[in-house]
């Protein structure tokens, strides 16, 4: 049927590893991390599925967290919540929302 079922791996032109994560029939499994790289093969991105709810983080190249994001998997526009810190892991912004 065409959908990502397993582990899926993208790289970059160098073959240096960019992403991978883990499907079922093409959807996300809860309770799994989908994982991004940069070039040099730094961690800059992680999203993971928790009872329907993303949870998204980006990183800074020193490996502290730069951004964490909460959203409904099905509806990302009705609830969420992010947090956004400076490179040494102070909060910048906090804030939390709902859409109805």
């Amino acid at each position: 049927d065409g959908k990502l079922d397993g582990i899926a791996k993208t790289y970059y032109r160098n073959g240096q590893l960019k992403g991978v994560g883990k499907f079922r029939k093409g959807e996300d499994i809860d309770g799994t991390d989908d994982i991004g790289y940069d070039e040099e093969g730094n961690r800059v991105s992680t999203r993971r599925l928790e009872n329907g709810i993303f949870i998204e983080k980006e990183f800074f190249k020193n490996g502290q967290l730069k951004r964490e994001s909460h959203y409904e998997s099905e509806y990302p526009h009705k609830f969420h919540k992010q947090t956004i810190y400076d490179e040494t892991g102070g909060i910048v912004t906090d804030v939390k929302y709902q859409n109805n």
